[in-house]
């Protein structure tokens, strides 16, 4: 089942995530989750993780090992979700994808 997801600074709808795949709000498989943890699926870096469910943010000042990279799954087609209200909290920023 998808799960929209939003930026946890700016609130903007940034995509879904699909059992362990990350995709952006376009379709694209940018990532996989390891638990909560986003990777990238070309590089493997750290890109962000999930905060209460549906938010997902990187936790600044917070260093990740990279994990090994992923072949990409075929685009999805999930409908685009409205924006929210960001949250105002200390120690995050909104993901790098």
């Amino acid at each position: 089942m998808a799960k929209g997801l939003w930026a946890v600074r700016s609130g903007r709808f940034v995509g879904w995530q699909v059992g362990d795949n990350l995709y952006d709000a376009s379709g694209e498989n940018v990532g996989y989750f390891d638990g909560d943890i986003a990777f990238s699926t070309s590089t493997g870096r750290y890109i962000g993780e999930l905060y209460q469910g549906d938010w997902i943010g990187k936790r600044a000042g917070l260093s990740r090992s990279t994990h090994a990279s992923r072949v990409k799954t075929v685009r999805a087609s999930y409908g685009r979700q409205a924006n929210r209200v960001g949250q105002a909290l200390g120690g995050w920023e909104d993901p790098d994808f």
